[in-house]
């Protein structure tokens, strides 16, 4: 879910996360969401000791359904950090509450077990905890995922013209908006919170409407994408097809070349041998002629 020592402070995300175009968004199948049994949702989160996957290490981890129901829940100690003093400042989780608590490790198959008859996972700056995961080793199966923290974005409405899209914003902001209690950095609490800001997003009905609307713009943009993809084609096709027929020509008029000259028709094989330079400089404007564009 959110990345726990700094997900809640409000975050414009990264480059690459904010350049995604709004047609790389998840928006589109609210009929499909809203029609989710919700105890086939899930929603994942961690607090940690840092930032950075494979660096940093995961310090307590919570898997709820879609009613709020937690299934999983616990404290991680960490195989390598023995100190994370910037993160305890904002999670509150310390050294001496992780004693004796299992390592990421032994809780890995609690966690895969966790997420069975998942159907769509669900949470808040999902991409850090799923990262977080797997670089500790915990293989989360392939679902249908929402991100909780790039759909709310819109709905807090605070432009950013570095990245020409909405800022992200802490998760306690979403739920306060919502009038959703929370005690923020704790993994579970989070999750539950995740859950709920989730719900009222699919009521919200300037979030639905917004993303109906941009439903249509991405049907819209596949429909030329796929229009421009076939012209190309069309004429990578015809390009093909005169290049083809110019080789054809161009082997015909050098046969007929060669018997002119044997049978002493000097005139008529000049001719026929301009045609043929006429031929193959026609056959290879269309061999390096832009081949079609590769399809996105």
């Amino acid at each position: 879910m959110a990345a726990h020592f700094g997900d809640d402070e409000d975050n414009t995300g990264s480059p690459t996360q904010k350049a995604e175009s709004a047609i790389g968004r998840e928006t589109g199948r609210i009929e499909q969401l809203r029609g989710t049994d919700p105890a086939n949702i899930r929603c994942i989160d961690t607090e940690t000791t840092g930032l950075e996957p494979g660096k940093d290490e995961i310090l307590q981890v919570s898997v709820v359904n879609g009613n709020g129901d937690v299934l999983f829940d616990s404290l991680v100690k960490p195989t390598h950090r023995k100190r994370w003093p910037k993160a305890a400042e904002v999670n509150g989780i310390t050294p001496d509450m992780v004693k004796g608590k299992p390592n990421i490790e032994d809780i890995a198959d609690d966690i895969e077990r966790a997420m069975d008859g998942a159907e769509l996972l669900v949470g808040y700056n999902l991409e850090f905890d799923t990262s977080m995961l797997d670089a500790c080793g915990v293989s989360l199966k392939l679902h249908d995922t929402f991100d909780v923290m790039k759909e709310y974005a819109s709905v807090h409405g605070k432009w950013n013209d570095y990245y020409n899209d909405y800022s992200f914003v802490k998760l306690a902001t979403a739920a306060h908006h919502y009038g959703i209690k929370l005690n923020p950095h704790d993994s579970s609490e989070d999750a539950i919170a995740t859950v709920r800001v989730f719900e009222k997003l699919l009521q919200d009905d300037a979030y639905v409407s917004r993303a109906r609307a941009h439903d249509e713009a991405v049907e819209r943009w596949q429909e030329a994408k796929a229009k421009a993809e076939a012209e190309e084609e069309v004429k990578a096709t015809d390009k093909h097809a005169k290049k083809a027929a110019d080789v054809f020509f161009l082997v015909c008029f050098l046969v007929y070349a060669v018997f002119l000259l044997v049978t002493s028709q000097i005139g008529g094989a000049l001719v026929a041998i301009a045609i043929c330079a006429f031929l193959y400089h026609r056959a290879k404007v269309n061999t390096v002629a832009k081949a079609p564009r590769e399809r996105a």
